[in-house]
């Protein structure tokens, strides 16, 4: 192994930046979608930080049913319902309940509009779910696909930065 970039994590501290590094289960078509991703972590972070034990009660079969939930929400997406001991949860009331009990930390760190976002990823479903919707609707189902991302990207620019580069080269970067 060349380095401790070949080892596997959704999140850890930067080896080379003082951040965290973050791996979205989605790449981000939206730029709107990726601010709330990375917003929702930040303030994941933050609350977590908080409360340092918050994990001190859990049991294996917490972390089993962690590990089953990763899986379906990798399988289902915006789709998905999670495990839980009390039965099943739909991803949107779980997201809600995410939000509302985050609210106080993303007030904290200015960034409430972005958390409230990822309620309408759900409700919208995520960039795999438009490519998926594009290359379902064609039998030129790969073209068709990378169209549904060169739109939706360009979709979510700014008009400051299409103006810059009215070339549309952009989309080749």
């Amino acid at each position: 192994m060349p380095d401790e970039s070949y080892i596997w994590w959704a999140m850890r501290p930067s080896s080379r930046h003082p951040t965290l590094e973050l791996r979205a289960p989605d790449s981000c078509t939206r730029l709107d979608d990726a601010v709330a991703i990375a917003s929702l972590y930040r303030v994941l972070a933050r609350h977590l930080d908080r409360i340092p034990d918050c994990d001190a009660a859990l049991t294996t079969v917490d972390r089993a049913i962690a590990v089953e939930n990763k899986w379906r929400a990798q399988r289902y997406g915006v789709k998905c319902a999670f495990a839980s001991k009390d039965g099943s949860i739909p991803i949107k009331d779980m997201v809600t309940d995410l939000v509302s009990r985050l609210t106080r930390d993303a007030e904290i760190l200015s960034c409430v509009a972005e958390l409230e976002h990822c309620k309408t990823i759900v409700e919208r479903g995520t960039s795999a779910d438009g490519q998926l919707k594009a290359a379902a609707a064609s039998a030129n189902a790969l073209d068709d696909a990378k169209s549904w991302i060169a739109r939706k990207t360009v979709e979510g620019l700014s008009i400051e930065q299409r103006r810059a580069d009215p070339s549309g080269a952009y989309l080749v970067r």
